[in-house]
């Protein structure tokens, strides 16, 4: 439905990440660390050519959530208000409190 709505072409290719199929996989991640072994840079390359159009790892995008901290207060403050079905924003504020990060992405911080 979401490719039908926002009008993308859904006969485009799909290149996702696959750590555990490096063959599978459009992607190859490299790790480098200094001599004490602290990570000094992470470097992803596309291992074949992704043409125009392409969805680019669209399995992570499709599992990315992004809330506005203006959404978030929101939830915040309905839970103060109390009433019925509060427990399930609680439960949200909690999965956001445990694996939830700031986006550097341009314009998130909204």
């Amino acid at each position: 439905f979401e490719c039908a709505y926002r009008t993308m072409n859904i006969q485009a290719e799909l290149h996702d990440f696959d750590l555990e199929n490096e063959e599978n996989s459009s992607f190859r991640v490299e790790t480098h660390r200094n001599e004490s072994g602290k990570i000094i840079s992470t470097k992803v390359y596309a291992t074949t050519s992704i043409p125009r159009g392409s969805f680019v790892m669209p399995a992570h995008l499709a599992s990315s959530l992004q809330v506005t901290t203006r959404n978030l207060e929101g939830l915040k403050k309905n839970t103060e208000v109390g009433g019925g079905r509060v427990a399930v924003i609680q439960d949200l504020l909690g999965f956001f409190e445990s694996y939830a990060h700031e986006s550097a992405a341009d314009g998130s911080a909204q």
